[in-house]
């Protein structure tokens, strides 16, 4: 058992990281458009243990042994993961964070590139022998750079916008703003898709002193006053899909032309190594199970590759970068096509978590579950995270829900946000009547108004159906 683990745990840890690295690229996009519990864990397993597995593997190269006789061809297998490694470590195209805070921790990334990339030139070298099976490391190499290359520079480009405003920024929005309100195309619902990038352009909160935010809101909200509910909605999805791209995902520095240009060489890298395995290694040694274990494992590589780049060229980013090239006929048939595929993809969850704090303060807390919970200390936690019920959002919801924010919006009038519910009230007519309820602390009145709901929605439950906005109060 000890021999089969000395000669096989380093391909295992390979296959583990590579088996999480899947899950993270098919997770990763997922994560965007659902807040499932079993999603959220197992991209945050995936993202953790990817890389543990990893540096496992490249931490037991350091220390095994090479043979460099001329009748062994185990070397040069086993040195090939290295570089294979270092293509692990740089995470799938849709996943490069996966919270805020990963973003600023861009220069550890680069101590860790610099590191990494030490260890694997060190095992290469020590597994050197003049042979032409070594040549296979050179593109490998090169594609373990760029993808974590890419990792970094994602990561880094977060908050490295540069927030002084110039000449050229006012002329730039002030004429992508001209298209919008001017459209007309052969491609129908392409404004969408303008409108919701202009949108996002504008408002970039995580960033200190971002200045287009107060000079183009008055635009932001003209793209979209004509807009009927069921296309507000949309433009708002794709509007949060950008912010979610460019702070959790490669999006930011893929849809560029050097991001492009080394995607495509990190590819062909790919392809080379693979087509190169299969004629140094592959015909010779047919039967040989290292042979076999890492051909399928590079045959995986590639899959996954091919699978991440026909993504890459098949979103809401491409649809955006390429509205100034709409006279080339081949292309604007791939918009139409690509536009129509855009619009039927699912978004987000179209669900509302709703959490009842009267029944979670009268829920039984005997059940064992919650003994042995308590036990560990965490069993109030575990009940306020199991406690909200998710229902389906409905569509008439929206236009109810953009009626009130524009009658909110006329009765602020422009004024500050200085106000705790008064205006909302002001909109009824129930100031007098119901502003003790606002003028209290803040934690009472939302009490307040949480039984208040609730009893207002048990009381008038038989008459859901001629008031239809009950049924999500």
């Amino acid at each position: 058992m000890m021999c089969l683990w000395d000669d096989w745990s380093i391909q295992l840890f390979v296959l583990l990281g590579f088996i999480f690295q899947i899950v993270l690229a098919v997770l990763g996009s997922r994560r965007k458009i659902s807040s499932a519990d079993s999603t959220r864990f197992f991209t945050w397993a995936s993202y953790l243990l990817a890389s543990y597995f990893a540096t496992l593997a490249l931490g037991k190269l350091t220390v095994v042994s090479f043979n460099k006789s001329e009748e062994e061809y185990d070397t040069e297998l086993k040195a090939l993961l290295a570089p294979l490694i270092l293509l692990q470590l740089g995470n799938p195209d849709s996943i490069t964070a996966y919270s805020v805070e990963d973003n600023r921790l861009s220069t550890r990334r680069v101590l860790n590139l610099v590191l990494t990339f030490s260890f694997v030139v060190w095992i290469l070298r020590r597994s050197w022998k003049t042979s032409i099976q070594m040549t296979l490391y050179f593109p490998m190499l090169v594609a373990g750079i760029i993808k974590y290359g890419e990792t970094i520079w994602a990561l880094s480009s977060v908050y490295d916008e540069n927030t002084n405003l110039k000449q050229e920024d006012f002329d730039e929005e002030t004429e992508m703003y001209s298209e919008l309100t001017d459209f007309r195309s052969e491609i129908p619902n392409l404004e969408i898709f303008l409108k919701a990038y202009f949108r996002f352009d504008c408002l970039k909160p995580h960033l200190a002193d971002w200045m287009k935010q107060p000079f183009f809101l008055k635009h932001r909200n003209k793209l979209i006053e004509q807009s009927s509910p069921k296309e507000i909605f949309l433009i708002t999805d794709l509007e949060l899909g950008f912010m979610y791209d460019v702070l959790y995902t490669k999006a930011p520095v893929l849809y560029t032309g050097c991001g492009i240009a080394l995607r495509v060489i990190g590819y062909l890298s790919l392809l080379l190594t693979l087509g190169g395995f299969v004629g140094l290694f592959f015909e010779k040694h047919l039967r040989d199970p290292y042979v076999i274990y890492t051909f399928g494992l590079l045959i995986g590589v590639v899959l996954l590759e091919t699978y991440q780049l026909l993504k890459l060229f098949c979103s809401d980013w491409v649809i955006v970068r390429s509205n100034k090239l709409l006279k080339n006929a081949m292309l604007l048939k791939f918009l139409k096509l690509l536009v129509k595929c855009s619009l039927k993809k699912e978004r987000w969850s179209n669900t509302i978590p709703q959490f009842n704090f009267l029944d979670f303060c009268q829920a039984d807390r005997r059940p064992w579950l919650f003994r042995i919970l308590r036990f560990f200390g965490m069993a109030e936690k575990f009940r306020k995270r199991w406690a909200p019920n998710s229902m389906r959002f409905p569509e008439y919801l929206k236009g109810f829900l953009l009626e009130d924010i524009k009658k909110f919006e006329t009765k602020r009038d422009g004024r500050p946000f200085r106000k705790r519910g008064e205006w909302s009230l002001g909109i009824h007519g129930s100031v007098d009547n119901l502003k003790w309820s606002i003028e209290m602390a803040f934690d009472r009145s939302i009490i307040v108004w949480h039984i208040a709901t609730h009893v207002c929605y048990y009381s008038c439950h038989e008459k859901t159906d001629q008031s239809p906005s009950l049924s999500v109060a």
